[in-house]
Order: structure tokens, then sequence, then C-alpha cells
């Protein structure tokens, strides 16, 4: 149990924990910053796409949900990553093939988080009612027309497009940073 407690905190147990915590902390932050300044064209895009034009005002609607999940999600993300890779990279595999093996793990890891932000989000961008007003609203309404696989909707195509990407990315992330490393 303590351990635990010491994972949450990101204190440094031995040192198994203390970088992926960094990670995810700073992965935390940097997805919301980025969140809060790329959303108002996220509401945009979102109405743009279900025919909706834009609007005055309610180019943050939704965010809210985006500050919690993704907060959430980009810690999972990173952290996962980094502390996927350490392991697989400690048992012998390759730099590379760890790198994009973690990519694989944070992915499917942090889905199931980031589908249902971006359910609960889209629906707060483009339907103004009260059904969809807040997060709570938003969950209520889906979980009683669909159930929990309202949450999901789109997960798989989430699955099939992101996953290969995070892993690729990832790798090849790690692989020009190495580059560049040596390069200097």
């Amino acid at each position: 149990k303590l351990q635990f407690l010491y994972l949450i905190a990101g204190v440094n147990v031995a040192g198994l924990f203390a970088e992926p915590m960094e990670d995810a902390y700073a992965g935390c932050l940097a997805g919301l910053i980025a969140a809060a300044v790329t959303h108002p064209m996220d509401t945009l895009k979102a109405r743009k796409i279900v025919g909706l034009g834009p609007q005055a005002g309610g180019l943050y609607r939704g965010f809210g949900t985006v500050a919690l999940f993704c907060s959430v999600g980009n810690g999972i993300y990173f952290g996962s990553y980094e502390y996927a890779k350490e392991r697989l990279e400690a048992r012998g595999m390759g730099p590379l093939a760890a790198a994009f093996t973690a990519g694989l793990v944070a992915n499917t890891a942090t889905l199931t988080v980031w589908v249902p932000q971006d359910v609960l989000k889209e629906r707060q961008q483009v339907f103004n009612t009260p059904a969809y007003r807040s997060l709570t609203s938003s969950a209520r309404t889906i979980l009683a027309e669909h159930g929990v696989k309202g949450m999901y909707r789109g997960a798989h195509l989430s699955f099939l497009m992101y996953t290969p990407l995070c892993a690729m990315y990832f790798m090849l992330y790690e692989w020009y940073k190495a580059r560049l490393c040596d390069y200097r």
C-alpha cells in the first residue's frame, strides 16, 4: 500500500517510479496548456463537421471535460510510455523496438480516457441544449440513451488510427533524438 502511495505522490522508491511520474506530471501539464490554446479551433472544427457555422461565444464549451480528461489522459500517456519503455529495455529489447512497443502500450492505455473525453466534449461543443450543457448532464444523457457503450462510440476507429501513429511517432522520436545527440 505504501509503495502505491509513493507512486501517486511521485516519490522515488528505490529509483523505480520517479522518472515515469515526472513524465506523467509533465505530460499532464503540457496537455492541459495545449488544450487550452487549441480548444476554440477544435470547437469550430466540431461544429463545421456537423454542418453548423461558427457562433459568437461558446468556443470553450466542453473545455471543462477536456481539462479533466486531458490532464489524466496525458499523464497516463507519457507516464505509461516511459514506464513501458524502461521495462522493455531492461528486459533486453532494443531501444527502437522498445519505443514502438511502449507507444502501443501508451496509446492503448490512454484510449480508455480519451475516447469518452472526445464523445463528451464533442456533444458539448455541437449541441447547445440542457442535455449537453455540462460534463455531468452529458454523461447522464449518453449513459441513459446508449449505456456505457455510448461513451466508447468510435473507440475501434480511434484504436486503429492512433495506436500505429503513436507507436511510429515514439519510435521515430527516439531515433531522431539519438541521431541529433550523436551529431552534437
